[in-house]
């Protein structure tokens, strides 16, 4: 016989969890709203602030600048003040150091091979990338993954699987470039939908398999810093 006192226990357990659960979805819904909403405010600000710097080193400083207070500060707050967590660990920026490594390699690897493979059959070509460049695609390569594949994709994991979580993150991913492609770039429609959107999603895709499989992000980043470089030069 089931006992009615176990039932109603565990019926509270299960309303605990499910009040936690959206709590959670509430939470993160929040903070990707207002990212969005700033963020998009930032893209059209740019052509009225950066555009008008002096130097492309001034211009690399203040985008990079932008993007951490937008991108990265508010995860390390939201980590350190609301979930107080260790935000390294929670990051996977200090869990499986040596597996990250080696995977990274690995992606680095496959990039310069897959890199090598498209010159040889004339399918890219070399181009001139300063330093500032480089550096550039280096630092926003990182701001992203960690707010992206760092945070936002380990707090979907924690509400739904981890392929659902996958696919609504690299959706953000693509959406969160969009003003940028467009009031910026000025990308047409076939560069938007086609090329730069596909790029981008898979990318966004992969940087999240690899960081299920490695528990590091830092094999994300090194795909997200060849994807940049390769499609720069």
């Amino acid at each position: 016989m089931v006992d009615p006192v176990e039932i109603h226990r565990l019926g509270q357990i299960k309303d605990v969890e499910e009040w936690n659960r959206a709590v959670k979805i509430k939470s993160i819904a929040i903070f990707i709203v207002i990212f969005f909403v700033i963020w998009i405010t930032r893209v059209i600000l740019f052509n009225i602030f950066d555009r008008n710097l002096s130097t492309d080193i001034y211009k690399a400083l203040s985008s990079h600048a932008f993007k951490f207070v937008i991108w990265v500060l508010p995860v390390f707050l939201y980590l350190t003040f609301i979930d107080k967590t260790n935000t390294f660990r929670y990051l996977k920026l200090s869990t499986s150091l040596k597996e990250g490594f080696f995977w990274s390699l690995g992606v680095l690897l496959f990039g310069a091979v897959g890199q090598l493979v498209a010159l040889k059959l004339g399918l890219d070509k070399i181009g001139l990338i300063s330093v500032v460049g480089i550096v550039n695609l280096t630092i926003g390569s990182l701001f992203e993954e960690i707010l992206m594949r760092g945070f936002i994709l380990s707090k979907l994991s924690e509400v739904t699987s981890f392929n659902k979580a996958l696919l609504i993150t690299s959706l953000l991913f693509y959406g969160i470039h969009l003003p940028g492609w467009i009031l910026i770039y000025h990308y047409s429609l076939n560069q938007i939908f086609i090329y730069s959107g596909s790029i981008f999603f898979v990318v966004s895709l992969g940087g999240g398999l690899l960081v299920n499989k490695s528990n590091s992000l830092y094999p994300s980043i090194i795909l997200h810093i060849i994807n940049n470089f390769i499609t720069s030069i």
